[in-house]
């Protein structure tokens, strides 16, 4: 009787981790989807190709640039947005090329700089790019050079990443809520680890921080 017992709570405890993973995947295909339709909503497009035209008559190299860079960011978003973990390298490179993107829309300089990052190690998908997304839609930088810093280190047999973005001329990150970028970050990571990470963001003096922790082998 205890044996039957014990595998029954056995079997429940497989059939609820199975169904927690597969809430999981249909949660982060469907945020992932939200994510990409974000990439060619029509006031995207719209601002994108106005400035464009300007910079075909004005400044060519400049728009050839940006096309490119536009090319290059769909072009990776579409290679990794079916896949459950890609290198963390492939993850740094998609940060940067929308970081230029957005450098010439915004004429702002945004940057990104990395400490300790092993560009081998293996995380979800647009994590990293949308906690950038996310800094400069709600911080309205204005003027100057952005920088936004990545860090990674081992804590425990665990692997940390801590993201730094600075806050905007207000002083404050214009959060009011979980939006769709964390609530995405967060289904990514609950199907690729289950419930072996740790995800933390907050207002650290002058900037906002981010912090995610994942299995060290992952």
């Amino acid at each position: 009787f205890l044996l039957i017992c014990l595998l029954a709570s056995h079997v429940r405890q497989v059939y609820q981790s199975r169904k927690e993973r597969e809430q999981a995947l249909l949660k982060s295909a469907r945020l992932g989807i939200e994510l990409l339709r974000k990439h060619i909503q029509p006031h995207f497009l719209m601002n994108t190709l106005t400035a464009l035209s300007e910079w075909i008559e004005e400044e060519p190299q400049v728009a050839a640039k940006m096309i490119q860079s536009i090319s290059e960011e769909f072009r990776v978003l579409a290679e990794i947005s079916d896949r459950r973990l890609i290198r963390m390298g492939d993850e740094i490179r998609l940060c940067r090329v929308h970081l230029e993107i957005m450098s010439h829309r915004k004429g702002l300089e945004y940057r990104m700089t990395t400490e300790g990052v092993d560009l081998e190690a293996q995380t979800p998908p647009a994590v990293i790019h949308t906690l950038v997304e996310n800094a400069i839609t709600h911080n309205h930088y204005t003027e100057g050079q952005v920088e936004f810093r990545l860090r990674q280190d081992l804590r425990e047999g665990r692997r940390r990443y801590v993201f730094e973005s600075p806050l905007g001329p207000t002083g404050s990150h214009g959060r009011s809520g979980e939006g769709t970028g964390l609530r995405y970050i967060r289904a990514r990571l609950q199907e690729s680890f289950g419930s072996d990470w740790t995800l933390r963001s907050e207002r650290r003096g002058e900037h906002w921080q981010t912090e995610i922790v994942l299995p060290a082998g992952a």
